[in-house]
């Protein structure tokens, strides 16, 4: 099972992923799939909701409570932008 942060975007706001995702956000569709689905998720945490190590450390802590089995981050300045969008910096 793979959390997409466009999918959340999408499916939750209506918005292609263009950084406008919360934590809360994500962490609310992980909540939901672990509580119906047997496979561990694999999650996106974007740059990891923060600007540092505290805040990736926190994500991913607050991931693990929710019930997933792994995340991902992705290597990109701030602001993010999609990773399948033009004119992003890593």
């Amino acid at each position: 099972v793979y959390v997409s942060g466009g999918g959340v975007a999408l499916a939750n706001l209506g918005v292609p992923d263009l950084g406008v995702t919360t934590l809360d956000d994500v962490l609310t569709d992980v909540r939901r799939l672990s509580r119906v689905a047997t496979a561990p998720a694999l999650v996106d945490i974007d740059t990891g909701f923060g600007a540092s190590a505290l805040n990736i450390e926190r994500t991913v802590r607050d991931m693990e409570q929710a019930g997933a089995g792994a995340v991902h981050m992705e290597d990109q300045v701030l602001a993010k932008r999609c990773g399948h969008r033009p004119n992003k910096q890593v």
